[in-house]
């Protein structure tokens, strides 16, 4: 995922996001794709779920079919640990709360090229429930 090699973090934590974005019924999809950047300590981060979405929304998706975050797990803030890199808090409820997102949307987490390949397939729904929500 060229978009992770591209993630810029003072940490070195890159996230990448792609999503499939639906136009129409009957028209097809167009993939979108994201990356985290969080440039200092203190400088707000800008997480890849939500620059993929609303790149989805802005270009006038209807819908997002489908959306694979790829990173290196860590504790999430719900205080679980995963195998996979599960969105955070602030992009949970930004998912929960969108109009092109639905509970049944799949989510593929992954880790990234370097580190013992795992994958895992959720829904929104699933993660919203596993981290509390």
């Amino acid at each position: 995922m060229l978009t992770l090699a591209n993630s810029r973090n003072y940490r070195n934590f890159g996230v990448g996001a792609a999503l499939l974005g639906r136009y129409s019924q009957e028209g097809p999809g167009r993939v979108f794709s994201a990356m985290n950047t969080k440039l200092g300590k203190g400088i707000p981060k800008c997480c890849a779920e939500p620059v993929a979405i609303g790149a989805a929304w802005g270009d006038g998706c209807e819908e997002v079919m489908a959306l694979c975050i790829v990173g290196v797990a860590q504790q999430h803030q719900s205080g679980l640990e995963t195998d996979t890199l599960h969105p955070c808090d602030l992009c949970l409820g930004f998912m929960k709360g969108h109009p092109l997102t639905r509970p049944t949307m799949p989510i593929l987490t992954a880790t990234p090229p370097g580190v013992e390949f795992v994958a895992e397939l959720h829904t929104l729904e699933q993660l919203l429930a596993h981290h509390g929500y």
